[in-house]
């Protein structure tokens, strides 16, 4: 394309390119649009065609590559190349959403822009004060990434802003006062965060502003009646701790300031009897719990996945790119596993998420969890953590978190579902040593449940998609979902009635022991 010195628009969206993409150096280019096209493979290389763009001559104004699948950190535009400072100065339109991209914000990344859109990503870290020079800015868009820390200050320089959305991220603190500058603002979505302290009176003062969201925080006090807040329809404010606003929110009515309650001596006297009362009822009701539960051992995770990283249902939310069916690797009657990407030192995981509202999937979740409390074998899923929340419809949300296993499981290998297995596999089938040693690590793995724990441990659903594979084609034994323990020889003596915990087991046909 080197020679096609004359080309000033190259625009090839939604079609089905793939594979990489060629090399813009030398060209004129005002507009290089390949939304929509299948051409990254989600790694840190995607990228490297851009480093022909800072040899071009700087004419880009529209830069559109939404939904390419696009991976790794974007390059530093304004680096030198050789004794010369390059810039695109002249881009006015940035669109990276829908890919893979990681990183901090690129605060280097040109301040010309009106547009900006690097929504649904993995971009982490906080915003930097820098961002106040990008002035011209129109749109910007930040949504569905992890972002985190304060917003800065600097956000209120951004005086022609149209459209903040920065939802979906880690943002906590205060909605910062120099907002307030920000008077052209139509829409406002800072949903879904942690930010905390009340709604600014200044937003029912913005005249243009036409949608604005902020649910899902922790923000508390009084719901201003001004200007937006006027209009319910235009103003989403739940999931919050909030009170007043006008009738139509549906929240309590908030106490004047100063206002005290004056009680007679007979409303005291019954306050006093009932907390009385109640305080007896809870007493008596943790001595019967307590008696309860005096010989039987707490279902509760060891030290270990104690001290491990706590999850939230909004983190695990963004992991899965919104539990899209494009992350799915693997379900079953009882859970969907999805494969994310978690912050921090977790990064790729399989993530199990389980239907509570299908009868015994929270059993099933408390089974694993007993499970794998006291399991640690190599040929053993490993657990990364867990977590136990409320999502966003107030429902409870049970989640296990488990070492990604690249090479997916036995079942994809043995009947070629080849677009499950990892990015490692290169014959898609295999040889007789690999069998074996496959044979060989699902023997050892139950070998230590049988007889190797002080309580054996039956799987009862072993079968080849429960079977995980890693980068070297290790197994590890997965989904405990099922699993028993059977009481000892002797505490089966001390009782001719008792049974095993066993009886009633219930798996997959033709993998579960017709005997049990």
């Amino acid at each position: 394309m080197s020679n096609a010195t004359a080309l000033y628009y190259f625009d090839v969206r939604q079609n089905d390119f793939y594979g990489g993409v060629p090399s813009f150096s030398g060209l004129r280019l005002k507009l290089l649009s390949l939304d929509k096209n299948p051409l990254g493979n989600g790694k840190s290389n995607d990228l490297d065609f851009m480093s022909s763009l800072l040899n071009s001559t700087a004419t880009l104004e529209f830069l559109l590559l939404s939904n390419c699948n696009f991976g790794g950190v974007l390059p530093r535009f304004n680096e030198l190349q050789g004794t010369i400072s390059i810039s695109l100065k002249y881009l006015l339109e940035l669109d990276l959403s829908q890919n893979k991209l990681q990183g901090n914000f690129p605060k280097d990344i040109f301040t010309s822009l009106v547009y900006l859109d690097l929504s649904h990503n993995h971009f982490t870290g906080p915003l930097p004060v820098e961002i106040g020079g990008f002035k011209n800015l129109v749109t910007l868009n930040l949504s569905n990434n992890m972002f985190l820390g304060t917003l800065p200050s600097t956000i209120g320089a951004l005086s022609s802003l149209i459209e903040l959305n920065i939802n979906h991220n880690l943002f906590h603190g205060f909605i910062p006062p120099s907002l307030s500058s920000l008077k052209s603002l139509e829409v406002l979505d800072l949903s879904c965060n942690n930010l905390t302290g009340k709604i600014p009176e200044f937003l029912g003062k913005f005249q243009y502003l036409k949608r604005l969201n902020l649910s899902f925080n922790h923000l508390e006090g009084e719901i201003p009646t001004e200007g937006i807040f006027k209009h319910k329809t235009e103003v989403e404010v739940v999931g919050n701790n909030l009170c007043g606003g006008i009738p139509q929110f549906g929240f309590p009515t908030s106490p004047r300031e100063g206002e005290r309650q004056h009680l007679s001596h007979i409303q005291k006297l019954a306050i006093f009897i009932s907390s009385g009362t109640l305080i007896l009822l809870i007493i008596v009701a943790l001595i019967v719990f307590i008696y309860e539960q005096k010989n039987k051992q707490p279902l509760t995770l060891d030290a270990t996945i104690e001290l491990m990283p706590k999850l939230s249902y909004w983190s695990i939310q963004k992991a899965t790119n919104d539990f899209s069916k494009s992350s799915i690797i693997g379900f079953g009657k009882f859970s969907t596993v999805y494969q994310g990407i978690l912050d921090g030192s977790l990064g790729i995981v399989a993530i199990q998420v389980f239907k509570l509202q299908v009868r015994g999937a929270s059993k099933s979740f408390l089974a694993e969890c007993e499970a794998l409390r006291q399991i640690r074998h190599r040929n053993l899923v490993k657990v990364l953590t867990t977590c136990c929340s409320i999502d966003h419809e107030g429902n409870d949300f049970f989640a296990i978190v488990y070492e990604y296993m690249i090479n997916g499981s036995l079942d994809n290998w043995l009947h070629n579902h080849s677009k499950d297995i990892g990015d490692n596999n290169d014959s898609k089938c295999l040889n007789l040593v690999q069998r074996i040693n496959i044979a060989i690590d699902v023997a050892n793995a139950l070998d230590y449940l049988h007889n190797q724990l002080e309580t054996s441990l039956v799987h009862c659903d072993l079968k080849p998609s429960n079977i995980l594979l890693d980068g070297d084609l290790v197994v590890h034994v997965a989904d405990f979902g099922l699993a028993k323990f059977l009481l000892t020889e002797v505490t089966l003596a001390s009782s001719s009635n008792q049974e095993s915990s066993s009886i009633g087991i219930k798996g997959t046909i033709g993998y579960a022991h017709p005997g049990r």
